[in-house]
C-alpha cells in the first residue's frame, strides 16, 4: 500500500510517503505551530523525493486527534481537499495510536498529550510483535488518575506531554522510561503502521472529522459563562 501520511496534530508537522512498511520520503518539522504554511509545502516535496505523482498514492491515512483544536482542523481539511479532488482512499487515526509505535520493542507504553489544565490525552497500548493492542480507549485523564493507574508498571512515556507526565510521576517517587527527544511526537512511519492496524479502514471523506475528546476553549467559556448566568438569576 502506498501511502501519504499526514500528522499535524501538536507543535509538530510530519509528512511521510510510505510504501508497504518501507519509508520512501519523510519530513518532520519542530518549529511551532506554523502547519498552515507547512504542510502543502511539505506534501508537494515528499511526492518529489519519493518520484511518485498524486495519482499512484493509493491511501491517505492523517492522524484526526486527539490534540491541537488548530492543528488538527488544518490536516483534516487539507486530507479531505486532496483525497476528494484526487478520488484518494482515505483513513482516519488516533493520534495516540501512531504515538504507541514510538516503542520498538514488545511492551507497555503511555501515550500522553498535554490537554492543559492539569489534564492529558491519554491511552495506554501494549506493543506485541511490532503491533499495537488497545488496552484504554482515547481519553482526557487527571495526571493523578493516570499516575495511580501506571504506577509502578514497565511502561514507556511518549508524546509531547512526556515531560510534564515524568516530572508529575518523579515527584512522586515513581520513574518511568521516557521515550528520548525524537520518539516524543508522531512520526509518518506510526502513522502507517496504525493504518495498517486497522486493515486501512476506509474513512468517507465527509466522515472526516477531527476528534477532540472536549469542546474548544470558546465553546467551554460560553457554557461557563451560561452557568454563571443561571446561578446568578
Amino acid at each position: 500500500m502506498t501511502t501519504l501520511c499526514i500528522d499535524t496534530s501538536s507543535i509538530t508537522c510530519a509528512c511521510s510517503i510510505v510504501k508497504d512498511g518501507e519509508v520512501l520520503a519523510d519530513i518532520f518539522i519542530n518549529n511551532g505551530m506554523n502547519h498552515s504554511t507547512t504542510l502543502l509545502p511539505s506534501i508537494k516535496k515528499v511526492l518529489a523525493e519519493s518520484n511518485l505523482p498524486v495519482s499512484e498514492i493509493e491511501n491517505i491515512s492523517v492522524t484526526v486527534g486527539p490534540g491541537s483544536f488548530t492543528g488538527v482542523k488544518i490536516s483534516a481539511a487539507t486530507v479531505k481537499g486532496l483525497a476528494f479532488t484526487a478520488d484518494i482512499p482515505c483513513t482516519a487515526v488516533s493520534t495516540l495510536e501512531a504515538l504507541a509505535y514510538n516503542r520498538k520493542s514488545d511492551g507497555l507504553v503511555c501515550a500522553v498529550m498535554d490537554a492543559r489544565r492539569g489534564m492529558l490525552y491519554n491511552a495506554i497500548f501494549k506493543i506485541e510483535n511490532g503491533k499495537a493492542l488497545r488496552l484504554t480507549e482515547d481519553r482526557q485523564i487527571s495526571c493523578e488518575d493516570l499516575f495511580t493507574e501506571i504506577c509502578g508498571k514497565d511502561i514507556l512515556i511518549t508524546g509531547d506531554g512526556t515531560e510534564l507526565f515524568k516530572k508529575f510521576c518523579n515527584e512522586r517517587g515513581f520513574k518511568p522510561d521516557a521515550a528520548e527527544d525524537e520518539l516524543k511526537y508522531v512520526r509518518g512511519i506510526g502513522i502507517y503502521k496504525a493504518a495498517e492496524n486497522m486493515g486501512f479502514k476506509e474513512t468517507p471523506h465527509d466522515k472526516l472529522v477531527p476528534e477532540y475528546l472536549r469542546l474548544p476553549q470558546a465553546e467551554r467559556e460560553r457554557l461557563e459563562k451560561e452557568r454563571g448566568i443561571k446561578n446568578e438569576q
